[in-house]
């Protein structure tokens, strides 16, 4: 029950405020020590002292319970105390006040937050700029209310189409839209969206505050995961454009407990933040700001964090970006925390989007962590902002960890940064970060590794080559099969190739040239783009491609085929023998250049039979033992 003593203080406060003045009533955030086991009321009537100072305390508020900052001036017995959140409001001279009470730890000021972007006509949340600055990776897209294409074009470019039809869609994988809220079908009469099965507060599911950013927001996700669910975790204020970020703080507490308590995985998408520093300095660069800190608690639980970067990019930002855009002062707060994945955004065609936000954020200096795609056609006409941008990777990452449970925040950051398809300088930079997202890519290195084997791969290819140019000049049918036999045998013992046998078996039933070349393109089509897995540099086809043009190279040397030719198989070996680097044959392709010479010397080139022969032995011989893992 409330104190009754609390409406004579309120009198009180009113009465100093009658002689002071009281004209800055600010909404703060109070952190607070209590003693162990007291409920929530309790906690909430034991502040009593904080409303004799003058902070009106808002009772309606559950008391969220925070880990103790672990660095700085606060002392807390661990044994006895626990530390709480609680809001209110006060003056803005009286905060000094509330700050010298013993119970009190922290205030911080109860930051209005926003959505990056709500692509309509109505440009009451995004109001882009009119001054356009330098593009850092030409050419940028700043047209936020012209969608380049659809989602699902998207998903089908990027591969996540091919995850579907594997079964990946994101089943047993929740995803929390911490946004302007969602209507969901069963919630209320004009429930748009299925599949949310809980959220925060109470009522959730009933609204869409923020002019459906929320909706906008989980339709994106949910396009990209379909069969994942959804909390509705509404942060907005229904009265303003913007919300508090004590909302966040409460929404990501019921999270952590619910992940607690369902065991599910969850992802959390955040498209929201602050468009300035001069809004919340302290949240903008504090570490141990009381909701940042509760950010890192849901990480170390094992929930899957993704923030927008935010739309105050240098080319084309966002008019309440103001002074604070471009690179290092566009990402502030958890936005821009080391341990979460940060978006910037693209379109379609791969474009920068020139308001997404750069790095170095507040936080990190390796920000953002890469782009994921906007300016499409989804739940709006154009889905915009790295608001978009930020559920699409919040779908990708519940396909990802359905597809591999085990993985963490910091795995799947690592497999899409190092998978994504760098758009700007060389490397990570401060603008597009990794690059963009790959999620077909990363994917393919989750499945199961396989081993393969060097010498089987040159080998295989080097017999199916010569068998080929056998068949191309007529030879008899038991001269091209004695070439085929060991081509089955190594192809089949290289691990590489599905369907091996039967393939082989096809071809030596029907030893034609086509059926021959027919298969060579099969197994080159099934290593296309298969590397080592501990070593990218690795393109395993070009073991299986430098055998086959030495095998055309010797085969043709002794039956008739133009000495162009041949230089042009030798010359096409050696390049794919140099494309693996020194990780593979070394220094051997020097025997593929001995073999060039010589076939220059001679004027027919079954003279050079003996040097080109050689070249392919001693590049097998090298390769004894040779093998790595490549994904299934």
């Amino acid at each position: 029950m409330k104190n009754p003593i609390v409406g004579i203080l309120k009198i009180i406060y009113s009465l100093k405020c009658l002689c002071r003045g009281c004209n800055n009533i600010m909404k703060v955030i109070i952190e607070i020590r209590a003693s162990k086991g007291l409920s929530e009321i309790t906690i909430l009537d034991s502040s009593a002292d904080l409303e004799k100072v003058g902070l009106s305390l808002d009772r309606t508020y559950k008391p969220i319970h925070v880990k103790a900052p672990e660095s700085g001036d606060v002392k807390i017995n661990q044994d006895s105390e626990d530390v709480y959140c609680i809001r209110g409001e006060i003056d803005e001279k009286l905060i000094p006040e509330l700050e010298k009470l013993p119970n009190v730890l922290s205030v911080y000021l109860d930051t209005p937050i926003a959505p990056f972007n709500q692509p309509t006509t109505n440009h009451l949340f995004y109001e882009q700029s009119e001054v356009q600055g330098v593009c850092p990776i030409p050419p940028c897209d700043c047209q936020h209310l012209v969608p380049k294409g659809s989602l699902i074009e998207i998903l089908g470019q990027i591969g996540v189409v091919d995850m579907w039809n594997q079964g990946v869609r994101g089943q047993g994988v929740v995803i929390g839209i911490v946004d302007g809220g969602i209507k969901a079908l069963g919630r209320v009469p004009d429930g748009k969206l299925a599949r949310v099965i809980g959220g925060w507060p109470g009522d959730w599911g009933t609204k869409a505050d923020w002019n459906e950013h929320g909706m906008m927001t989980a339709t994106d996700a949910m396009l990209t995961a379909a069969k994942s669910e959804l909390y509705d975790i509404r942060i907005s204020d229904a009265a303003s454009p913007t919300g508090v970020i004590s909302n966040a703080l409460a929404g990501f507490e019921w999270a952590i407990q619910e992940h607690r308590t369902s065991g599910k995985p969850l992802v959390l998408s955040n498209s929201w933040g602050i468009y300035r520093e001069s809004q919340d300095p302290n949240y903008a660069r504090n570490p141990n700001h009381v909701f940042t800190r509760k950010v890192v608690e849901a990480l170390d639980e094992g929930i899957l964090v993704l923030f927008s970067a935010g739309n105050c990019g240098g080319t084309c930002p966002d008019n309440r970006c103001g002074a604070d855009n471009g690179p290092g002062k566009s990402i502030w707060g958890a936005n821009g925390h080391p341990g979460v994945m940060t978006i910037g955004a693209v379109n379609k065609n791969y474009e920068f989007i020139g308001y997404s936000s750069e790095g170095p954020a507040a936080l990190d200096s390796n920000k953002p962590d890469f782009c994921s795609f906007s300016h499409f056609t989804g739940y709006f006409v154009s889905d915009a902002g790295t608001s978009a941008a930020c559920p699409v990777a919040a779908g990708i990452v519940a396909l990802l960890k359905q597809a591999d449970p085990s993985l963490s925040q910091f795995e799947i950051k690592q497999l899409l940064r190092d998978t994504a398809y760098d758009i700007g300088p060389a490397g990570w930079d401060l603008h597009s970060g990794a690059g963009v997202i790959q999620p077909y890519e990363a994917y393919k290195r989750l499945l199961p590794a396989k081993e393969v084997v060097f010498q089987n791969f040159h080998d295989g290819g080097w017999h199916l080559g010569g068998a080929q140019i056998l068949a191309q000049v007529g030879r008899p049918i038991n001269e091209i099969i004695e070439l085929l036999i060991p081509a089955k045998a190594h192809v089949v013992a290289s691990g590489g190739f599905q369907d091996a046998a039967s393939l082989m078996d096809s071809v030596i039933g029907n030893p034609t040239a086509a059926m021959i070349w027919d298969v060579i393109t099969k197994f080159q089509a099934q290593l296309e783009g298969k590397t080592c897995l501990k070593n990218k540099a690795i393109l395993v086809q070009h073991i299986l491609n430098t055998g086959i043009q030495l095998g055309w190279a010797q085969r043709g040397s002794t039956n008739g085929i133009p000495k162009a030719n041949i230089m042009g198989n030798l010359r096409a070996s050696k390049l794919h023998a140099d494309a693996l680097g020194p990780f593979v044959y070394s220094t051997m392709t020097v025997y593929i250049t001995r073999a060039m010479n010589r076939l220059q010397q001679v004027p027919n080139p079954i003279q050079a039979h003996t040097a080109i022969a050689e070249a392919r032995t001693k590049m097998y011989d090298y390769l004894a033992g040779k093998k790595c893992y490549i994904s299934q």
